[in-house]
């Protein structure tokens, strides 16, 4: 077995946590959901629906934010008056969740396809809208290069993880 599947299995709290806050965007956006798997040696994934290019970005991005924010709420639990025990899990969710936030390649995928597919199709204000949006969607495709290429950067998990530990002891 190869170190990311090994991991996979070790850590599967913050892969369940990832797809969770897929499934949660969804929820939250209306928008259906076709199929899903929250954990698996080779991870997990959410099928929804195809939607508009926001809630798609939303949809795609939103396991970064959630993911982080366990994780954050794990440090404020571990600081608690708790059993040993209940920290070391805590511990082992915030440290798992912050390994798992990345956006996958696929989710990247997403996004690059919600985008191109905006910009696609005749009508004067759909371009001026998206002229108008062209900032905010040049921010949007660097974010989803960025993940694209730290996807499989097992040195940018290790970075959040020891800023993660920092933050305990501040």
């Amino acid at each position: 077995m190869n170190l990311e599947k090994t991991l996979n299995i070790l850590l599967f709290p913050g892969i369940t946590i990832h797809e969770l806050a897929h499934i949660t965007a969804c929820i939250l956006l209306g928008v259906k959901i076709k199929k899903t798997k929250i954990f698996g040696i080779n991870g997990g994934y959410v099928v929804y629906n195809k939607t508009n290019t926001f809630k798609s970005i939303i949809i795609s991005f939103f396991p970064f934010i959630f993911n982080i924010l366990i994780s954050i709420a794990c440090v404020f639990l571990i600081k608690q008056n708790y059993l040993t025990i209940f920290k070391i899990i805590f511990i082992w969710i915030g440290v798992s969740a912050l390994y798992s936030s990345v956006p996958s390649i696929q989710d990247s995928k997403i996004v690059f396809e919600a985008i191109k597919n905006s910009y696609s199709g005749n009508g004067m204000l759909k371009w001026i809208i998206n002229l108008l949006f062209l900032p905010l969607t040049i921010i949007v495709l660097i974010l989803a290069f960025i993940f694209k290429n730290l996807d499989q950067s097992f040195i940018f998990r290790i970075i959040l993880i020891c800023g993660w530990i920092i933050i305990y002891f501040l």
